[in-house]
């Protein structure tokens, strides 16, 4: 039993290890996206046009790191600023 409990955090550890570079990358990216973008340019580039609002979305979305519990609060966020439906679904 405690050998496998041992093994069990043994590779959780190691997973959360080799993940970590990533998480991080996506946290630093999420960091400097809400410090250089104000409201009005998300509003500008996120609401106007279906395509390229959704295509610019998917784009800015994919380094973010998001988990179950942040996918709502960041969407509700995105529609006050003015993004479409599409572009807010592309992002998430």
């Amino acid at each position: 039993m405690i050998y496998f409990l041992d093994n069990v955090f043994s590779q959780a550890w190691s997973l959360l290890l080799e993940s970590s570079v990533y998480i991080l990358f996506g946290l630093l990216v999420s960091g400097l996206l809400h410090m250089f973008l104000n409201p009005s340019s998300v509003a500008r580039h996120f609401s106007k046009g279906r395509f390229r609002s959704v295509l610019k979305a998917s784009l800015l979305g994919i380094p973010i790191p998001l988990c179950s519990c942040g996918v709502l609060p960041a969407a509700v966020a995105l529609r006050k600023q003015g993004a479409n439906r599409g572009a807010t679904t592309a992002f998430l």
